[in-house]
């Protein structure tokens, strides 16, 4: 696996923008708050990391399509702008221009489910045919062209008219890492010339909220704070960089995932991570970087230390850095990482970690030859 990445996208609870988060997170911000998109009284945690304000029109060559998107869509096609200009692509062609997008789930919009389900007939439950017309009738028009999961991949395509290969990845927390590993072999295999990769992905929405809560992840005074946000990475070939001359911000090079439950979850990591280093001829002790992005639900925390340890021993503490200022933003938490990781810090050789509370893990390895420019 070899594939350059020549453009970063980044929205987040401290910035719209890569320049604006990285400057936020340098003076020490914090993205806690209480969220404004609906009431969190009666949770066990009333906090999270919501990106004020959000206004995706700028990014949208057809405004009229926001009606069509949910708040994960919105921020893919934000992130997914800034790293197509960023990597200095054009219009001129995009039938080698691909999309694969990861997010743990469509915001399904389950505040208008249940006034619908309020209205309807109880006893026409026994018969679902009718029931679920009942349903239908009392959303809006638009409720199944906004809810579907490949939204984000579909309309960033649209945006950019992309006219390659478009993947919607869902594997939970985990999903974001995975997206851009599917990229990279979408380039190594020749599917495509140039990939937008990464995850979008949010929390800020009741039903999500509750779930979170059922699962005991809410409480004000833990590490876990839910949060919302998108990381997308311009992803190429090298040829197609050297080509252009691009300006190279670094390469995935290794990926591995896996699943199990959480009992063996620290075996699975510990085999992903090793597997991850098999793949790219990486020694433990050559890896300066370990960026854990998706942790700090019960118990995760201390499966994921051992398991660093065990692979990295005692260096695992200086060189394991946790990405969660801007909050989690679930099924995007690993593509932010690799974002924030890319954009930032002095290291050459970086894996970035992202686990789902259902005992999924990924692990992308990522090599940086800092201000690399590929010529012909």
């Amino acid at each position: 696996m070899h594939a350059a990445v020549t453009g970063l996208g980044l929205v987040t609870p401290l910035g719209t923008s890569l320049e604006s988060t990285l400057a936020a997170m340098a003076s020490g911000a914090s993205a806690a708050r209480r969220p404004t998109l609906f009431d969190p009284s009666g949770f066990d945690g009333t906090l999270a990391a919501e990106i004020p304000d959000l206004d995706a029109r700028p990014w949208f060559r057809a405004p009229k399509a926001l009606k069509l998107t949910d708040r994960q869509t919105r921020l893919a096609v934000i992130a997914a702008v800034q790293a197509a200009a960023a990597a200095g692509w054009s219009d001129a062609d995009a039938d080698d221009l691909g999309v694969v997008i990861g997010t743990s789930g469509a915001d399904l919009r389950f505040d208008e489910i249940a006034h619908a389900l309020v209205d309807t007939d109880p006893d026409a439950a026994e018969d679902p045919v009718p029931f679920g017309r009942a349903i239908l009738d009392g959303l809006t028009p638009l409720w199944g062209l906004t809810v579907l999961p490949n939204m984000p991949s579909a309309h960033v395509a649209i945006q950019l008219g992309a006219r390659g290969p478009n993947s919607t990845v869902m594997t939970g927390w985990a999903a974001g890492l995975q997206a851009i590993a599917e990229a990279a072999l979408w380039i190594e295999d020749g599917e495509a010339e140039r990939v937008l990769a990464g995850g979008a992905d949010s929390s800020l929405q009741r039903f999500a909220f509750a779930c979170l809560n059922q699962a005991g992840m809410l409480n004000d005074r833990g590490r876990f704070l839910p949060g919302e946000g998108a990381g997308v990475l311009a992803i190429e070939s090298a040829a197609s960089a050297r080509a252009r001359g691009a300006r190279i911000a670094g390469w995935i090079v290794g990926a591995a995932s896996g699943a199990a439950a959480m009992d063996d979850f620290e075996e699975t990591l510990v085999r992903s991570i090793e597997s991850t280093l098999a793949a790219t001829d990486w020694m433990p002790a050559s890896v300066d970087l370990v960026d854990n992005a998706g942790g700090g639900f019960p118990g995760s925390d201390g499966l994921v230390a051992a398991a660093l340890e065990r692979v990295f021993e005692r260096r695992a503490q200086a060189i394991v850095r946790d990405s969660s200022q801007a909050g989690h933003a679930l099924g995007a938490a690993g593509a932010i990482a690799s974002v924030l990781a890319l954009a930032s810090g002095h290291w050459s050789r970086a894996l970035i970690i992202s686990c789902d509370p259902s005992g999924a893990a990924a692990v992308l390895a990522l090599r940086r030859d800092d201000g690399e420019t590929v010529s012909g």
